[in-house]
């Protein structure tokens, strides 16, 4: 789950340590055992029985506690009580005020016998990286402390004071024995490397499917004035296409969720991300997991869309084999105004499929969802070249006036993409079987959208020496698809699209 905050500039809170000899604070519920060794559970192999033998290391959660601390953060913050703030995630208290001080360049010294807690006799290492949750750590100035106190009590949370930041080393104490004494930084950027033997991932030969295109077009669905700042948000990720090519397929991952927001007009800004694996110690496996790593850099700093947070789960081994190299994505990006294209075809205009890779490599069928149905390999398609001057013009062409609705193709490539659109509008199309009909209307080749316009010469004229446009056809009035490929012709009616529509919505 990625979740969006809005707030204005002079409010922002980092999770930057400020000046040594302000207090460290702990608020929220108590402490106890439940999660305590989470992000460890998450880097384990998955046995048989695991779910029995490993559940005291799921959080549990309280949700009216976290809707009272989000209350009194408001407060807090509207107040000027904080300093710095950092919530308690993977690892903890442990992680949490390490990451806040060493972030600063500081270091901080603290009682963990200060910490509240839920349950008895707790020891250093349990209260240190238990995984409660409902949990934040603060800065705060020594005579804000009292302030800070009374707004917890008001929404009835604890709040303990556990230490403070110095300019020294990380330093935790308990029951008078030092337990921890270390560089914040240590525990946080600065930790040592694992560079562990690796097989870098090949790509697999071609042997398409014997498939008809009327059975192939069981399409299944994805998914998305005035002045002022809009803003886009787009999430994904398609264990296919990491699977067929761990590096290309996260770059794929990266440059879609970027096409996703450029389609609406916007500008990529950031991301966070969940990196999933199996066990890294499995040579093949952890090149397939390096390879989505290095992808998702790699693109990420092509289209200057910083990283500014996320997780890893690793070991994710079962009996059955390991979990494909997952990468998934949120990027977040903004726009002058709230106004931008629908993703549903407006019925009065000229349809272009703008973007993407050029050549026969640009339409291979690798990780697509046609082969995961149907059987059969292929390599994946070739990835644009100049990624951030598409993503640019593509949000500048959903910008136009002339512009009346966008679609990015990405899972289930240009037939479910049309499929999508279609709604009271409908759209009449030609395709050339280039090279074949199943790959041009199910290759799933990235950074590409379809463009419904009124003007198509000036869409020509934008991505002209940035990527090709392709004429598709026309929007047409009523909610018919009518698609024609390599002298085959295939009609859905309004109805019939319909009833694939409210089958996507209810599965999915």
């Amino acid at each position: 789950v990625a979740c969006v905050g809005l707030t204005d500039e002079e409010r922002l809170v980092t999770a930057e340590a400020q000046t040594p000899g302000n207090e460290l604070l702990i608020v929220g519920n108590a402490t106890g055992r439940d999660g305590l060794g989470g992000a460890s559970f998450a880097s384990e192999d998955l046995e048989e029985d695991a779910e029995t033998e490993d559940r005291p290391a799921v959080q549990v959660g309280d949700p009216y506690a976290e809707k009272r601390l989000i209350e009194a953060n408001e407060e807090l913050v509207e107040a000027g009580l904080v300093r710095s703030a950092r919530d308690l995630g993977a690892a903890g208290l442990g992680g949490a005020s390490s990451e806040l001080v060493a972030k600063g360049g500081l270091g901080a010294r603290i009682d963990l016998g200060a910490v509240h807690q839920r349950e008895p006799e707790m020891n250093a290492l349990e209260i240190l990286l238990a995984e409660s949750q409902e949990r934040m750590c603060y800065e705060v100035r020594p005579g804000d402390v009292e302030a800070v106190r009374e707004v917890t009590e008001k929404y009835d949370l604890g709040c303990s004071a556990i230490g403070e930041v110095t300019a020294g080393n990380y330093v935790c104490e308990f029951e008078g024995e030092t337990v921890v004494d270390c560089a914040a930084e240590f525990l946080a950027e600065g930790a040592p490397m694992n560079d562990l033997e690796r097989v870098a991932p090949g790509q697999p030969g071609r042997d398409l499917p014997d498939v008809g295109l009327e059975a192939a077009l069981a399409v299944r669905e994805a998914g998305d004035g005035e002045t002022g700042i809009g803003l886009a948000f787009s999430s994904g990720a398609d264990p296919n296409w990491t699977a067929a090519a761990p590096y290309d397929g996260a770059r794929a991952v990266a440059l879609e969720n970027a096409t996703n927001v450029a389609a609406t007009g916007a500008t990529p800004l950031a991301a966070v991300d969940c990196l999933n694996g199996g066990n890294p110690e499995k040579p093949d496996v952890y090149g397939g997991f390096a390879a989505i790593v290095d992808g998702l850099a790699d693109m990420c700093s092509e289209l200057s869309v910083p990283v500014v947070g996320g997780n890893v789960s690793l070991y994710n081994d079962s009996p059955s084999g390991p979990i494909p190299p997952t990468p998934t994505l949120a990027m977040t990006g903004t726009k002058p105004g709230y106004e931008a294209p629908t993703a549903a075809l407006d019925g009065d205009g000229t349809l272009l499929v703008v973007g993407g890779a050029d050549g026969a490599d640009a339409r291979r069928l690798g990780g697509s969802e046609l082969l995961a149905r149907f059987g059969g390999t292929d390599r994946f398609p070739a990835v644009p070249d100049d990624a951030a001057a598409l993503v640019e013009a593509i949000a500048d062409v959903a910008g136009a006036d002339s512009t009346l609705s966008t679609h990015d193709v990405s899972h289930g490539g240009l037939a479910v993409t049309l499929a999508e659109m279609v709604g009271p509008a409908g759209a009449d199309v030609e395709l050339a079987p280039d090279p074949s009909a199943l790959e041009a209307l199910f290759s799933e080749g990235v950074g590409r959208v379809v463009v419904e316009t009124t003007d198509p010469a000036t869409v020509r004229e934008r991505l002209d020496g940035v990527a090709p446009v392709t004429r598709l056809g026309e929007a047409i009035d009523d909610g018919r698809l009518e698609c024609a490929v390599g002298g085959t012709e295939l009609t859905y009616t309004a109805g019939e699209v319909a009833a694939l529509r409210d089958t996507i919505e209810s599965a999915l």
